[in-house]
């Protein structure tokens, strides 16, 4: 299947393409087929360079485009997370009607914790959802 294929804008369609994205992998393809573009939750399992990071960005464009909420993605290691939020970034030039504001919190790159919430989408690494989980537990107790 190709990008230019997909039910989505053509602005989306053009930034894929700009981005060097121009026909899904099995998985990719597959996810589609489930339902991804239409919201449905998937778990996606696949192994390293199957595409796993469009999957992601697909879902992240169509969520906020309808001004459903925050992304939080969460990654193992910080130099992954480094990667996803520069790609991220790139997010910002697609025309979802606002303007995206994107954070990474690792420990490296902290984020005062108290603007976290105000972003669009927060790439984290699992241990810093983790502290900052506990964290936000023991204020309300």
């Amino acid at each position: 299947m190709k990008i230019e294929q997909l039910d989505i804008p053509p602005s989306t369609i053009e930034f894929l393409q700009k981005n060097g994205y121009v026909n899904l992998y099995p998985p990719q393809e597959k996810t589609v087929k489930a339902g991804l573009l239409e919201g449905k939750s998937i778990l996606v399992s696949a192994p390293t360079a199957s595409g796993k990071t469009l999957i992601a960005i697909l879902a992240i464009i169509r969520h906020l485009s309808e001004k459903r909420g925050k992304i939080v993605y969460l990654s193992p290691l910080k130099a992954l997370a480094s990667e996803k939020f520069n790609e991220f970034k790139k997010l910002g030039s697609v025309d979802i009607g606002k303007n995206l504001k994107i954070q990474i919190s690792t420990g490296d790159f902290d984020a005062s914790e108290k603007n976290l919430g105000q972003n669009d989408i927060l790439v984290l690494t699992n241990e810093k959802m983790d502290m900052w989980i506990y964290i936000r537990r023991r204020k309300r107790q």
